[in-house]
């Protein structure tokens, strides 16, 4: 044998008898041998088979990613990475202007929905396959013959943002008079569209400038998690907020009153529980204080009504803060009521916030949805006056609060009904004829979510199934043989390109250039605002809220329920996603189901534990879920989350929690997310699958908060070198050593990391029972902690800590692996080798971090899991670059090594230097506010060696086991 070094001592083994073999060696690969011949022998060889390009484009390189720029589900322009043709992540596109590079978890997830086994696959008659031309001909003929008979047609749809979307569907309404467009949405704006359509005669939500406020309060708004549009707005708060605003002494205030424990709530600096039937008397009282002292008008109205001294002195103080920060602060309410909204708007139009603050010029085209004509709609139904129906992204047969009724009466009283759904929903499930549309990656868009950014979606891949886009359709039916893509490229041309700014004089190479961007921008046309005062009386907005306010407290005997939505799930049209499912829910840490929320007081009044199943009940409705005691809910008050309890969205989603929709209550025209119920206790007990059990940081210095004021005084609070070590000194010889830097200030637990390191490293998904277990395979979590105010419980604060594997270079890990599975790599980076790892898992139980994850079974081809590693179509997002792990292997963050490698390949080919940014991880790529900066520390003018060197930065535990972590975090600080 050759000399060997051996990886546990200095010496060399001199051994000159190349042929020499003791006893041990020789029965060990005798023993081999003899096991490889009876394998080969007693199995099949497997068959692999592959299919060559028939003509394979230019510019795919097999391999090699392609990426292409588009817009999935939440309007801004993403970019997706494509491999051989097919779509296998979505990363962000950094030169969007409305989401600069962050992209949500709901968008990484959103390739599960392409490749998921339960898409509808071709167009059906009552269950029946039929062909395209079998289903036109149908229509057609239903069409004429409703029109001849002067029948009512109704065309549902969600809100449409996509223009030449818009234009098809009102040259099928020219075509057919009798069609009516309505569209639907299960959680609509109608009350502030309304508000400010009645103010200012603009039927628009504005677009709301975080990013220069100095004053922010939110009243039951969670504008960082679910309202309008989160990962734009959070790009923008964390601009007034993060560690380089606070380094030059500068940092927004934040309030939010809340009902229950938000994502945007989290991060606030202040937060005041109130309870959603309370939130009407705090505007009213906010608004006659701000009054009484811009103009020292008296406070009338609102002391008709009950508010603790506490909320007075509170509302006395915002109100102070909002006249001293005039043309610098925001006011935004998450109210569904025109009236309530009517006077935010008022209170920001008298501080001066339009124009400045708040942008009717930069507003959203979103959610134009009329509840109004949804309950006039359900009496058409019943009269018999509608022949026909079409459903376009909408399913009003779960997520309408009279869902039955609705049901009832499509199934009874309507000829023909068409859905174009993509995938089975309650709705498709009681249509006679459904006409597939392709899912969002095959088809052809053009939108315009925000007034002045014009994008286009393009397909990333051909359409696998017998599936055709909506507007093709449409097109058919009215005559118009012209292909979709063409429809939007002669739309652009004649009413995009005209006012794009600073357009060349070619209209194909801007269109073109659209395509490679994703976006463009159209001139910016400033317009006046104007109160309309003849079509505007603030008394009897004030009039019509005191009813309200008379009718909840009236009404208001025992508990309130209030419905909200989770950042995963929203509404439930991504509940059959089981990504979504798995991802733990940044506030409570519950995945795989919904629940009632309770605070800790009230649960202690009533005497309800953690895991009792409640009743609630109303009318003849009823429902039954577990409890979760969550601190900083206000008192009295029961929380619920919406979009579970489907009975017909595939196998991941159905029959998980409950349907809440119909607790939902009709007010002055528009639905509200809040009601009054009946509850009991029932003696059944639930167990949910939490990710996090333990809320507090049991006094260790893993979170390091300091308040505005005082963060200058922050020291370093500990001498790195004082500790002895039995590792070399010279662990990295490399000129790199990969670390990350965790900002706490910008980090807002949103979870869109943990989605898409999912995604990049093909990490399982287990399911609830091995969730339930601890057995979840995530290799970054992200911990919340709760401060809780010991003067009032309600009061609880919340600080989100990315965790992932600290790459320490003194690795506990390391040192206890038999086999050399885990090794410290010379660029600083605690490596896993899988073909060594024998599964001892003694790195885990020495990992003071517990970031290591072991894989019990097999988790591909395996029935057990059939959740997207266990089909041909599901197996077509895995990342090829990326090993998927065998059983009995431990498995961990390994800083996307892949794409380290990857990196420095390109910039050898190019003969350059990794320059600082060259590189990011699939997390810190994906982070809406760039908390997680990541770079070489050993390059001194990077970004990562600046944060480092931050008086703010901190390591968690090396102060006490001196593991020297290549990971580090930001002090967070809160304005107080």
């Amino acid at each position: 044998m050759k000399n060997i070094k051996s990886p546990y001592s200095n010496k060399i083994e001199n051994n000159n008898d190349s042929f020499k073999m003791n006893r041990r060696d020789f029965v060990k690969k005798i023993g081999l041998g003899i096991g490889m011949m009876a394998l080969s022998s007693c199995t099949n060889t497997p068959v692999k088979k592959s299919v060559a390009y028939l003509t394979k484009s230019d510019n795919v390189i097999s391999g090699t990613a392609n990426y292409y720029a588009t817009v999935l589900n939440h309007g801004y322009s993403v970019l997706v990475k494509t491999i051989d043709g097919r779509p296998i992540k979505v990363e962000g596109n950094k030169k969007c202007p409305i989401s600069q590079g962050g992209v949500d978890a709901i968008e990484h997830a959103s390739l599960l929905d392409l490749y998921s086994k339960e898409r509808i696959k071709y167009p059906s008659l009552r269950g029946n396959r039929i062909s395209w031309e079998f289903l036109d001909n149908l229509i057609l003929e239903r069409l004429n013959e409703s029109k001849k008979n002067n029948k009512k047609i109704i065309f549902m749809s969600s809100h449409i943002y996509n223009p030449s979307t818009i234009n098809i569907i009102k040259k099928f309404t020219d075509k057919y008079p009798n069609i009516e467009h309505i569209e639907y949405e299960p959680i609509s704006y109608e009350g502030l569209l309304k508000a400010n359509k009645i103010m200012f005669n603009k039927k628009i939500i504005p677009d709301y400038r975080f990013d220069i406020s100095d004053l922010i309060v939110s009243i039951n708004a969670d504008f960082l998690g679910t309202w309008v549009s989160p990962t734009e707005f959070a790009r923008k708060y964390i601009k007034n907020r993060n560690i380089d605003s606070i380094d030059n002494n500068k940092m927004s205030k934040h309030f939010q009153i809340e009902s229950i424990l938000s994502l945007s709530g989290s991060k606030a600096d202040y937060r005041i529980p109130i309870k959603n039937s309370e939130v009407n008397i705090f505007v009213l009282y906010l608004y006659e204080k701000i009054m009484s002292i811009l103009y020292g008008h008296k406070i009338n109205h609102a002391n008709n009504f009950v508010l603790s001294n506490t909320m007075k002195l509170q509302i006395d103080e915002i109100s102070e803060l909002l006249v001293n920060n005039q043309k610098k602060s925001i006011l935004i309410c998450g109210m569904n009521n025109v009236d309530t909204q009517i006077i935010i708007n008022k209170i920001n139009w008298h501080l001066n916030n339009y124009n400045n603050t708040i942008d009717f010029n930069n507003g959203y085209n979103i959610s134009h949805s009329d509840d109004t004509k949804m309950s006039n709609l359900l009496d058409d139904m019943y009269n018999s006056k509608i022949d026909t129906m079409f459903f376009y992204n909408v399913n009003p047969c779960y997520n309408y609060y009279k869902k039955d009724l609705f049901t009832n009466l499509l199934i009874n009283n309507i000829k023909l009904s068409v859905s174009f759904a993509s995938s089975i929903n309650e709705t498709s499930d009681n249509c006679n004829v459904i006409a597939p549309d392709h899912n969002i990656f095959e088809s052809w868009h053009d939108i315009l979510f925000k007034k002045n950014v014009y994008s286009i979606a393009q397909p990333t891949i051909n359409p696998l199934f017998s599936t055709r886009q909506m507007e093709s359709s449409i097109l058919k039916w009215t005559d118009n043989n012209i292909n979709f893509y063409e429809y939007i490229k002669q739309y652009y041309k004649y009413n995009i390109y005209p006012n794009i700014k600073n357009a060349n004089n070619n209209p194909d190479l801007e269109w073109n250039k659209i395509l490679k961007n994703g976006f463009v921008e159209l001139s910016n046309v400033q317009e006046e605002l104007k109160i309309i005062y003849n079509n505007f009386n603030i008394k009897e907005s004030i009039n019509r809220l005191e009813k309200i306010i008379k009718n909840d407290i009236n009404n208001n005997i025992g508990l309130e329920l209030f419905l909200y939505e989770k950042i995963a799930i929203r509404d439930g049209k991504y509940t059959n996603n089981p990504l979504l499912q798995e991802m733990p829910d940044p506030i409570s840490k519950v995945t795989w189901d919904n629940y009632i929320s309770i605070s800790p007081i009230t649960a202690k009044k009533y005497n309800i534990k953690q895991e009792d199943v409640i009743e609630l009940s109303i009318d003849k409705y009823s429902i039954e879920l577990p409890i979760l005691l969550q601190p900083g809910q206000v008192n009295n008050l029961l929380g619920v989350s919406l979009g579970y309890g489907r009975t017909n969205c595939g196998k991941i989603g159905n029959n998980i929690g409950a349907n809440v929709f119909v607790f939902k209550r009709m007010i002055n025209s528009t639905l509200q997310n809040y009601n009054f119920v009946k509850w009991k206790k029932t003696k059944k007990k639930y167990f949910l699958a939490r990710t996090q059990i333990n809320d507090g940081s049991e006094n260790r210095d893993i979170i390091q908060e300091l308040s505005f004021k005082n963060r200058k005084n922050n020291n370093k609070y500990y001498d790195k070198n004082h500790h002895y070590s039995l590792w070399s000194s010279n662990l990295n010889e490399s000129n790199y050593q990969w670390g990350m830097v965790i900002d706490l200030n910008s980090c807002i637990g949103c979870s869109a990391c943990i989605v898409s390191c999912n995604i990049e490293n093909n990490i399982p998904i287990v399911g609830k029972n091995e969730v339930k277990k601890k057995r979840e395979m995530h290799w970054l979590r992200i911990d919340r902690y709760y401060t809780i105010d010991s003067s009032n419980e309600e009061n609880t604060y919340v600080v989100h800590q990315p965790m992932m594997c600290q790459h320490c270079n003194n690795a506990p890990c390391e040192t206890v692996c038999p086999v050399l599975a885990t090794v410290h790599s010379p660029e600083g980076l605690n490596q896993q080798v899988y073909n060594r790892c024998v599964g001892t898992r003694y790195c885990a139980n020495n990992c003071p971090y517990k970031v290591r994850r072991f894989n019990w079974f097999s988790y591909y081809d395996n029935k057990e899991f059939d959740y997207n590693m266990n089909d041909n179509l599901g197996k077509l997002i895995l990342n090829p670059d990326v090993t998927v792990r065998s059983r009995g292997v431990m498995e961990k963050c390994s800083m996307c090594i892949q794409r380290i490698q990857s990196g420095k390949f390109k910039a050898k080919i190019k003969g350059e230097i990794l320059k600082d940014g060259d590189i990011e991880t699939a997390c810190s790529s994906s982070c809406p506010t760039n908390a997680i900066t990541f770079g070489n520390q050993k390059d001194t003018k990077s970004r990562i060696s600046k944060l480092v060197n931050n008086n703010l930065n901190y390591k968690i535990l090396d102060k006490e086991l001196n593991t020297r972590p290549n990971v580090s975090y930001i002090t967070l600080i809160r304005n107080k």
